[in-house]
């Protein structure tokens, strides 16, 4: 999800805002938390958004606990993606281009 308001604090606030509203929107706030850095935000809101019913979320903490050099938490975050059958959705997307 793109936003284009002007700054980088509008978009933030914005997803913010949603994610008080619907947790599973997490997955899409956590890519403005990683851009600014704040890595432990980002893997707290992706947990939430899974535990929330968005399985799309565990592919990202995959990524983000990888970042954070958890690799037992990236490892068990990939697993949970597999058993709820979005990592295959992932391979589909990156071959979607070749």
């Amino acid at each position: 999800m793109e936003l284009e308001f002007g700054s980088d604090d509008a978009g933030r606030a914005v997803l913010e805002h949603a994610y008080a509203l619907d947790p599973t929107t997490g997955w899409q706030l956590s890519d403005a938390l990683r851009a600014a850095g704040d890595l432990d935000a980002a893997a707290d809101v992706l947990r939430a958004a899974a535990e929330a019913g968005e399985p799309r979320a565990y592919l990202d903490l995959a990524d983000v606990e990888h970042e954070r050099g958890d690799l037992d938490a990236s490892e068990a975050a990939f697993e949970a993606a597999i058993a709820a059958g979005v990592a295959e959705q992932a391979d589909d997307d990156e071959g979607a281009g070749s």
